[in-house]
């Protein structure tokens, strides 16, 4: 059982680190590919963007983040010897697959942010409710582990 945990805090450890790199990398794609980008409408939406409902629980949150803490681990070690063309491109293919997750859940990256900022506002006198939250992280990543 310790050593279940041990993996597991290894593995966040790890997926933390990867999804800084990947922000990072979406924010710098996102910045630089504004010559593609979409033009906005009359009413400040953007054409080609993925309608939000906005509607997002703890419960969603917590799937797509041990979602994307399991991809980013699984990406993590498949590019660990691999040379840049295959990490460009397995970075391309996580990318899409948390935008899939996003669309899947009929929120955008931005709803999925603000939510994430949101409940570290509300736990930030609470770092128990921290604890609890990434348990159940935690949980979820093992869950998608043994599939």
């Amino acid at each position: 059982m310790m050593k279940t945990n041990v993996n597991s805090l290894f593995i966040i450890k790890r997926s933390m680190a990867i999804l800084l790199i990947v922000i990072l990398i979406i924010f710098g794609v996102s910045c630089t590919d504004n010559a593609n980008a979409p033009e906005a409408d009359t009413n400040g939406k953007v054409s080609g963007e993925i309608a939000s409902s906005n509607e997002i629980s703890e419960d969603v949150y917590i799937e797509i983040y041990a979602q994307f803490l399991y991809l980013t681990a699984n990406y993590a070690e498949k590019s660990e010897n691999a040379d840049v063309a295959t990490i460009t491109k397995l970075e391309l293919e996580m990318t899409e697959k948390v935008k899939a997750l996003y669309k899947k859940n009929g929120i955008t990256e931005a709803d999925f942010s603000e939510y994430g900022e949101e409940l570290a506002e509300r736990w930030k006198d609470s770092p128990t409710k921290y604890a609890e939250f990434l348990e159940k992280v935690n949980k979820r990543v093992v869950e998608l582990q043994k599939k």
